[in-house]
């Protein structure tokens, strides 16, 4: 069981988040994009 990112995962952890979070830029973009039409 994952109890959240210890010391020996961190780097896992950011390299996650960072993914998570470029992939939500995205999707909010192509979001903004297709509201304006």
């Amino acid at each position: 069981m994952q109890r959240g990112c210890n010391k020996n995962k961190k780097a896992f952890c950011i390299s996650v988040l960072h993914n998570l979070f470029t992939k939500t830029i995205i999707i909010m973009e192509n979001g903004e994009t297709m509201e304006k039409e």
